[in-house]
């Protein structure tokens, strides 16, 4: 399996408690966090001066200034390569339909164990990480 530290991970969310949690579980799987923003809008902000760009997106859904159901949206229409995991504590079938629709690859209940969100991520990113690396390209 594909070392996963060269794997760039954004986490987008206003509750600092959870990017703290979010960031210290994926460092501790050896996941190299490329930045952390508080909502939609700052995440966009940040990756349009980003020279490297993440392979995936940890995007809250209820969030002040623009929420992650517009912040998908406007990801995949910049950046359709990059992975977008919803992790939310909305328990609402018709948030997951919505977030999903936006672009969304997955989604993760934030009432799961954290390592539900890790086995997502590896589910998500290292097969296609590993595909590009035989293949003779690389996507950042």
């Amino acid at each position: 399996m594909k070392s996963t530290n060269n794997l760039n991970i954004v986490i987008v969310d206003d509750n600092l408690i959870y990017q703290r949690i979010i960031s210290y579980s994926l460092k501790q799987n050896s996941y190299n966090i490329l930045f952390q923003a508080e909502n939609g809008q700052d995440c966009l902000d940040q990756l349009r001066q980003s020279v490297v760009l993440p392979h995936l997106i940890i995007l809250d859904l209820d969030m002040p200034v623009m929420n992650g159901y517009d912040t998908a949206i406007h990801l995949k229409a910049s950046w359709p390569a990059i992975k977008i995991i919803a992790y939310s504590s909305t328990e609402d079938p018709k948030a997951f339909q919505k977030i999903m629709a936006n672009g969304a690859d997955h989604f993760v209940s934030k009432g799961n164990d954290i390592q539900e969100l890790i086995r997502k991520i590896a589910q998500l990113i290292i097969p296609e990480v590993n595909e590009n690396i035989q293949n003779g390209w690389r996507k950042v």
